[in-house]
C-alpha cells in the first residue's frame, strides 16, 4: 500500500471550511489565523465568524476562568489587532478583560459580558476616571455581569458615576435581601431610560413589592410603570404563574380611571407569555388595556391563547395578534382552523 503525506494546506478550500465550521471559532483563530499563510487568512477572515469572541473557559463545577496566558498573548499581539473591526460581542473575564479591551478600538463592539464582577472591577471601570469610559458609554447597548459575590458596593459604583441613557439590554441575576433590592437595584432600573430588553432573575425573602410600596405586582399599573419607565422596550417576557388579582379581573376599564389607560407598547415587537397565567395573555391582547401595533413576534401556550381569544374569534385581542407574523405555541398544532388563519393574517 502506498504511503501518502498530505498537509492540511494541501486541502482544498471546501474541505477546509467543513473542518473549520466543525471547530470552535477560538480554536481556529488561536491556531491558524496569522501563520504566514495568506490563503489560511483569507478563508478564516471570510467565513470564520469573528463578530463574538468568548475568552472565558467554564469548568465542570461551573466556575469561570480566563484563557490561558500563552493563548491571550497570542490574541492580544496577533489576533485582535487585526480583526477587531468586526468584533460585536466580547465575553471576558474580569482578571484580563483590562488587556482585551485596550488592545484595539473596536469601532463596532456593542456587547460586553463579564464573569467573576465583583467591587474592584466596578470602582475601576465603571467611574469616569475609567480607561474604558468611552467605550461604556458611547457603544455599550447590551451589557450582562455575572457576579463573583456581593452586589451593594457594585451597584453604588455605578450608579453614582456613569450615564445609563445608552444602555440598551440588561440582564441580572441575583439573591438578594430586600433592602438590597430598594436602595441598589431599584435606583439602578430607574436611570436605564432607553433600556429595550431588560432580563431580571431575582431571588428575594418576604418582598411583596417590585416598584412602589402601594403596587399591586404585575397588575394593569405595574405595566403602566414599565412602559412609562422604558419607553423603547422591543422585547419582553413576562414570568409569572400565578394569576393577576381578582379585583382587578372584576373591573372593567371602563370601572376605574386606572384601569381605563390604554397601555401603549408603541416599539414592542417581541412578547413571551409561554411561562405567563392566561391573565397576562388576556391583559396584553385585549386592546382596551393594551395597544401592541408592531407586535411581530409572541411566544405563548396554545391552549391559553385558545381560552383568550375565544378560540380565535373575539374581536377584543385580535388587533394585537394582526401582525404577528412568528407564532410561537407549546404544544405545537399542525393543523387550525379557519378562524386561526383570519385571526392573525401576517402568518
Amino acid at each position: 500500500m502506498n504511503q501518502c503525506n498530505i498537509n492540511l494546506l494541501d486541502l482544498p478550500t471546501e474541505i477546509l471550511l467543513t473542518i473549520f465550521k466543525k471547530l470552535d471559532n477560538m480554536d481556529v483563530l488561536y491556531s491558524l489565523f496569522d501563520v504566514n499563510n495568506q490563503r489560511l487568512d483569507n478563508i478564516i477572515q471570510e467565513n470564520i465568524s469573528t463578530n463574538t469572541l468568548n475568552f472565558v473557559l467554564t469548568t465542570l463545577t461551573n466556575d469561570f476562568l480566563s484563557i490561558s496566558d500563552p493563548i491571550l498573548d497570542r490574541f492580544c499581539t496577533n489576533i485582535l489587532p487585526k480583526i477587531h473591526y468586526n468584533v460585536k460581542s466580547l465575553t471576558l473575564n474580569s482578571l484580563s478583560m483590562e488587556r482585551i479591551l485596550l488592545v484595539a478600538d473596536y469601532s463596532n463592539l456593542c456587547e460586553i459580558k463579564i464573569f467573576n464582577f465583583n467591587s474592584k472591577i466596578a470602582s475601576r471601570y465603571f467611574t469616569v476616571q475609567s480607561p474604558c469610559r468611552r467605550l461604556f458609554q458611547r457603544q455599550i447597548t447590551d451589557l450582562i455581569l455575572v457576579f463573583e459575590n456581593y452586589f451593594n458596593e457594585i451597584c453604588k459604583h455605578y450608579t453614582t458615576d456613569n450615564n445609563l441613557s445608552d444602555l440598551k439590554y440588561f440582564y441580572l441575576q441575583y439573591d438578594c435581601l430586600t433592602d438590597t433590592y430598594n436602595s441598589q437595584i431599584l435606583p439602578l432600573l430607574r436611570r436605564m431610560s432607553n433600556i429595550e430588553v431588560l432580563n431580571l432573575h431575582l431571588t428575594m425573602d418576604n418582598q411583596t413589592t417590585f416598584i412602589d410600596e402601594h403596587e399591586v405586582l404585575l397588575e394593569h399599573e405595574f405595566f403602566i410603570r414599565i412602559v412609562r419607565s422604558f419607553p423603547l422596550l422591543k422585547i419582553l417576557h413576562v414570568i409569572n404563574l400565578m394569576p393577576q388579582s381578582p379585583i382587578s379581573n372584576e373591573l372593567d376599564s371602563n370601572d376605574n380611571e386606572l384601569y381605563s389607560t390604554i397601555i401603549k407598547f408603541p416599539y414592542l415587537t417581541t412578547l413571551n407569555l409561554q411561562y405567563a397565567h392566561r391573565n397576562y395573555i388576556e391583559q396584553f391582547l385585549n386592546d382596551k388595556k393594551t395597544h401592541l401595533p408592531h407586535l411581530t413576534k409572541l411566544t405563548v401556550g396554545y391552549y391559553e391563547l385558545k381560552t383568550a381569544t375565544r378560540n380565535f374569534t373575539n374581536d377584543r385581542t385580535r388587533l394585537n395578534c394582526m401582525k404577528v407574523k412568528q407564532l410561537n405555541m407549546s404544544p405545537k398544532m399542525s393543523i387550525h382552523s379557519e378562524d386561526f388563519y383570519a385571526y392573525s393574517p401576517s402568518l
